[in-house]
């Protein structure tokens, strides 16, 4: 039974509870519920499903087409379509169907094969070619996303000079015969003859920088129109000019056809207007031969010529050269020049091959007069950057030069083009000898050509990474010396890397993004990766470094694991010097495409500063380099940002209230030779490895050392590449193993803090994940379960620091005791009285701080560092911080009334508590 895709939709529309449609009308669904006006408006007609309408076009407009809404029903067609032995073609006929095609007119020109790939056996249209060789492009985007490639050739067999040709084809005299870079594109050729639309034959070259010579050569004299109907984009472009070249020497006739940018000419006929017809109409053939004329022109007169014969106007500005031309015509143009060629149709100019045009621009030049060179640059415009936070927009032109210097994008604000002589001024400013002297006319026409014809808004970042809205990973890479034209920017989405365009931006499906991020830049992967340096890694640096490689893995992911989980650990490297921390961080910054990179110092920058480096990268680490981080800053101030909280709030100037909220997106590593003192809040938070000399063998752990380090980031940053390709499968591992291992290790000791079980759990779970990365070769399961012993050994460790007391802390209670108590004489003997202790029940202490520190002074005692000491007062062990507040003294004098006077206290319990914190 063939499928019936009409069917499926409807039956989706119908199923569709966002739209509730009214189904009562026999034609039409009507009534459904608009997504953006919310009225009872939206209808689609039964018969042609294929695009939903809003009634409100003009207060609302919207519409939307059933394959964007449900894009499963026109994907997966060896899911839907599967072949079987009575109709073994069933896929790729319902593929092509998809595309448009008859399946009747082509029913000889292919087969359903299969390409093997990666494990994969992925479904294809073969296209048969001569001998046994065959051309087969890949039916299901699935398999198309895994191999990375849409078809494919049966052999390597040189096809420089051939060509596809349909079965029985053969070219008589006077024929037109189209040349297209696909053989999809030919099919539509066949299609447009059957259904009467245009008369011509066609064949396909199998791409842009191919032209079917032995075709040429063997129908000349036969009075062929060769129409070169290649891609209307950059390849096609360039290499139309020796197509012509080689065709003009044989004195053989053309003409050249081009499509929209952006569009091939399957894409053009599978289109449907409103009532279901194919777009590529003989219309649209005409002004595909008009463009022809204007990409081809060889003389700045000529390609005026073509624009003012389509528009009339009366005043041109043209792009030519790499510079802007202005051209002046008097009223009376159009009118002489109907009456000197006495056509009712200018179009006839660029249909009809036989047309006098040489002649037509003759006479065109002597009304059009010489034309002016306005300026030498020529500005493209590409698309509107907004920043994704402040809302700051800048245009983004491609500036290609005259005088033969190298392209060059350049961002202009709108103030730039308020006049000509502002935007002369940006030129000059933004490109090497750049500048305007077109007039308000001028510029009018240019801003209309770069303005009205819909802009593409690019999102921007200001930093690197994750971009947490769009879903996309985002990075800036370096310049590659050898192709400096080469675009260095990349990401990852879905999945996959994407590279970004000659634009500089990346897309993703209905997405644009990129990242103004410049002063962090990371090599690519040169293809040489292997998982063989492992073992080796493991001898350097043992568990330590494996149990670092799964922290710095999830931190890759930090923000999905914030969104889900809420919060993702800090990380501490500690050690004595030598002991290889530095040496770690630095391999692992390559695994990430960062070459020769430890870390940020606190102590060579402003709170700011560091603030800064904290923001400019989201899903990456941010590491604090020696020194004693908790003396050049407040450390405690730190703790949200496990959760990602706050680094910087500044306001936007836009005359109002609006702040820029700047957040943490990674991951904080400590590395430093000291062990992090701090309160249970930030302590709870660490996850902490304590580096050692032991491992180290005399004479052979410095030439495996020197053997790890002697590896480049070009050569480990797949790592990375690996990692961010396998996010889903890497995500749903870690919620497996993390499920497993937070049960565990909880239940392994009840007291311990649920915040360390939890976070030494997620980091046990991504170190679950690397063999999603290196494979089971060297991370066996042995080796897995003694990463998560090593994981729990840290775990327990933590708990042991954080039942003892902070130094700071334990050396007040000393002064405390020491202090607290003194000695009266009494009638018989002396009496022990309380100093500091304003507490009249007995369970609790309570202090005065400015007493406790003027008594400290009073006894020649070294002074407390009060700042520091109060949070960490709020964490203590020994007698558990209650609360702050006004008591009753048991130590001030009574006042007159006989009731007890009042003092500001810290209240402590004498006795510490019992059972499980968080």
């Amino acid at each position: 039974m063939p499928y019936d895709r009409d069917a499926e939709i409807l039956d989706a529309l119908i199923n569709d509870q966002s739209f509730k449609f009214n189904q009562k009308n026999k034609k039409v669904l009507n009534q459904g519920i608009c997504p953006d006006c919310n009225r009872n408006s939206v209808w689609v007609k039964r018969d042609k499903p294929g695009r939903v309408y809003c009634d409100h076009q003009t207060s609302c407009g919207y519409t939307e087409t059933t394959k964007e809404l449900y894009p499963d029903l026109f994907e997966n067609y060896s899911d839907r379509c599967p072949a079987t032995p009575e109709d073994p073609r069933a896929t790729a006929r319902a593929y092509l169907e998809d595309r448009g095609f008859n399946s009747g007119i082509i029913v000889d020109w292919y087969d359903q094969g299969c390409m093997q790939c990666y494990g994969l056996y992925a479904p294809t249209v073969r296209i048969p070619l001569w001998g046994n060789l065959f051309e087969e492009r890949i039916i299901d985007k699935k398999h198309v996303q895994k191999i990375g490639r849409k078809s494919n050739f049966s052999s390597k067999e040189d096809k420089t000079d051939k060509h596809w040709e349909p079965p029985g084809f053969k070219l008589e005299e006077n024929d037109s015969c189209v040349i297209t870079e696909g053989a999809f594109d030919a099919w539509v050729f066949y299609h447009l003859k059957h259904f009467e639309v245009a008369d011509y034959k066609a064949v396909s070259s199998f791409g842009s920088g191919n032209l079917p010579r032995n075709l040429i050569k063997e129908n000349a004299g036969k009075n062929i129109l060769w129409i070169l109907a290649y891609d209307n984009d950059e390849a096609g472009l360039k290499a139309l000019p020796g197509h012509i070249r080689f065709i003009e020497e044989l004195g053989e006739r053309y003409q050249v056809m081009l499509c929209q940018p952006g569009m091939d000419w399957n894409d053009v006929y599978k289109k449907k207007d409103e009532d279901g017809h194919s777009t590529l109409t003989r219309e649209y053939l005409n002004d595909c031969l008009w463009r022809g004329r204007v990409a081809t022109s060889k003389e700045v007169g000529e390609l005026a010529f073509w624009k003012w014969l389509k528009s009339k106007s009366s005043r041109l500005v043209v792009e030519f050269g790499d510079a802007l031309w202005r051209f002046k015509m008097n009223d009376k143009t159009t009118e002489e020049f109907k009456a000197y060629h006495g056509q009712d149709s200018d179009s006839h100019f660029w249909i009809d091959p036989k047309a006098n045009v040489t002649e037509a621009i003759k006479v065109f030049s002597g009304y059009s007069g010489t034309p002016a060179k306005i300026s030498p640059v020529l500005p493209k415009f590409l698309y509107l950057e907004k920043d994704s936070i402040t809302r700051e927009q800048w245009y983004v032109f491609r500036t290609s030069f005259s005088n033969g210097s190298r392209p060059e994008l350049i961002s202009l604000t709108s103030s730039d083009l308020k006049s000509p002589g502002a935007f002369s001024e940006a030129l000059k400013a933004n490109t090497p000898g750049g500048r305007f002297t077109g007039d308000t006319v001028d510029m009018e026409i240019l801003e209309k050509r770069w303005f009205d014809y819909g802009i593409s808004t690019v999102r921007t970042l200001s930093f690197i990474g994750y971009d947490r809205e769009t879903g996309i990973y985002v990075f800036t890479g370096e310049e590659n010396p050898n192709n400096p034209n080469m675009p260095k920017d990349f990401g990852f989405y879905n999945n996959r890397m994407i590279k970004a365009n000659k634009m500089g931006f990346i897309t993703a499906g209905n997405l644009r993004i990129k990242s103004n991020k410049t002063s962090l830049n990371l090599c690519r992967a040169n293809g040489k990766w292997t998982p063989d340096w492992l073992p080796l890694f493991q001898k350097v640096f043992t568990d330590n470094g494996l149990a670092a490689m799964a922290w710095w893995l999830g931190t890759l992911f930090s923000e999905q694991i914030r969104n889900e989980f809420k919060s993702w650990p800090f990380a501490e490297f500690r050690g004595k010097a030598g002991a290889g921390k530095s040496a770690l961080l630095i391999f692992l910054w390559r695994l990430l495409g960062r070459a020769n990179y430890e870390g940020d110092s606190p102590q060579s920058g402003s709170d700011v500063g560091s603030a800064r480096g904290m923001a400019e990268a989201a899903n990456f680490p941010y590491v604090l380099l020696e020194g004693d981080a908790s003396k050049q800053f407040n450390i405690e101030l730190l703790k949200p940002l496990t959760e990602g909280g706050i680094l910087r709030r500044t306001g936007i100037k836009n005359r109002g209230t609006d702040t820029d909220v700047i957040t943490f997106k990674g991951g904080l590593c400590f590395a430093h030779n000291d062990p992090i003192e701090a309160s249970e809040a930030i302590m709870s938070r660490l996850f902490s490895l304590y580096f050692t000399r032991d491992h180290q063998i005399s004479g052979q752990s410095d030439y495996w050392f020197r053997e790890l380090m002697a590896m480049q980031a070009e050569d480990l940053c797949a790592w990375r590449d690996i990692a961010l390709s396998n996010e889903t499968t890497i995500l749903t591992k870690f919620r497996n193993e993390f499920a497993r291992l937070e049960v565990e290790y909880k239940s392994r000791d009840s007291s311990m803090r649920i915040r360390i079980a939890e976070f030494h759990a997620m980091v046990a779970a991504f170190a679950n994940c690397l063999p999603i990365i290196f494979g089971t070769r060297y991370l066996t399961k042995a080796v897995l379960m003694r990463l998560e012993e090593f994981i729990w050994s840290r775990a327990v460790d933590r708990e042991k620091r954080l039942r003892k007391d902070h130094p700071l802390v334990e050396q007040f209670w000393e002064y405390y005791e020491h202090l607290n108590v003194g000695h009266s004489a009494g009638y018989s003997q002396s009496i022990q009285t309380e100093r500091l202790n304003h507490s009249i029940p007995d369970e609790y202490i309570a202090i005065n701080l400015t007493e406790f520190e003027a008594t400290c002074k009073s006894a020649r005692l070294e002074g407390l560092r009060m700042r520091e000491l109060k949070p960490l007062l709020k964490a203590c062990q020994k007698h558990p911080f209650v609360a702050t507040k006004n008591v009753k003294s048991k130590i001030k004098p009574m006042k007159p009334d006989g009731t007890s006077d009042t003092a500001y206290c810290w209240v402590f319990q004498k006795k510490p508590n019992k059972g499980k914190k968080k």
